[in-house]
């Protein structure tokens, strides 16, 4: 009978052997293809540098040059065998600022010691590093950086984290992002924390960065708003009667001597002409 899934290929009787490269195909593949990146000494890429490296040795058939699985010392007369772990050195080198080369870089290296010596200049002094580690997560808050920037930088502790053997949950991850949100995300909080089932932090992630987008486009709308208010109370519009032009309609005032209306000459322009009656004409004659 089959063995479980947990257990690994040689273990298992119906699984066939990976199928490794020959030596003449792996000295023409281009490394940098294939992880496109440099790894230097204090850097935070180091979970990523090993998952590409992973990947590279499982998909050419050469994970027995790093597991430990192979002793090197055996395969010296194993011509293929060492061309092939000559070349994997040679990616790993190739891999490395000049910092971290000068660390590792010894004369008849192998593939496995050069893969533990770098793996050593990130992973030694473990409980140091842990302490620091957890100190720089608790201590993380998201100020004025972005979601995604502030979510990178969370994610980034925790990758180093599992590299020390201390990983967290995603549900610690959940917390931790949480926990250190900037005020103007509190109305998600409560969403976040009461979903059922609970976030993932990829999920709680996806609604933050909406959250962000949607108070942006918010605030450029209300900018827009104040600025168009602003614009037409500094322009008016030009039929708008002015203050103390001339037309302004002044109320007419009694004659003191005879009683009639007087109509002041500001309004006059924009009264219209009528025809007066007999008696106020100017032609009519006096009344003695």
């Amino acid at each position: 009978m089959a063995s479980s899934s947990g257990s690994s290929d040689h273990d298992n009787p119906f699984s066939a052997a990976p199928v490794s490269i020959s030596a003449a195909t792996v000295q023409l593949i281009n490394i940098k293809s294939h992880v496109p990146m440099t790894l230097g000494v204090g850097d935070s890429n180091f979970t990523v540098g090993c998952t590409f490296f992973n990947i590279v040795f499982r998909k050419f058939g050469i994970k027995d040059h790093v597991d430990g699985m192979v002793d090197a010392r055996t395969m010296l007369l194993d011509t293929e065998w060492m061309q092939i772990d000559t070349c994997n050195v040679s990616w790993l080198y190739t891999m490395l600022f000049a910092e971290l080369l000068s660390a590792v870089v010894q004369p008849d290296d192998n593939t496995y010691t050069v893969w533990t010596s770098i793996g050593s200049q990130f992973l030694d002094n473990i409980v140091q590093h842990t302490v620091q580690l957890r100190q720089a997560l608790h201590a993380l808050c998201q100020g004025d950086l972005m979601v995604i920037e502030y979510c990178n930088q969370l994610k980034d502790l925790a990758d180093k984290l599992r590299d020390v053997g201390t990983p967290l949950t995603d549900q610690d991850l959940v917390i931790n992002l949480l926990s250190g949100l900037n005020d103007k995300f509190a109305n998600c909080i409560p969403t976040i924390s009461a979903s059922r089932p609970p976030m993932t932090f990829l999920q709680a992630r996806s609604f933050l960065l909406q959250e962000e987008i949607w108070a942006a486009n918010r605030a450029q709308r209300a900018a827009s708003t104040a600025l168009l208010a602003a614009s037409l109370s500094a322009h008016p519009s030009p039929n708008a009667p002015a203050i103390g032009s001339g037309s302004f309609n002044a109320p007419p005032t009694p004659n003191p001597v005879s009683g009639a209306m007087i109509v002041h000459a500001s309004a006059r322009s924009s009264m219209p002409v009528t025809a007066l009656p007999q008696e106020f004409s100017p032609r009519a004659p006096l009344l003695p």
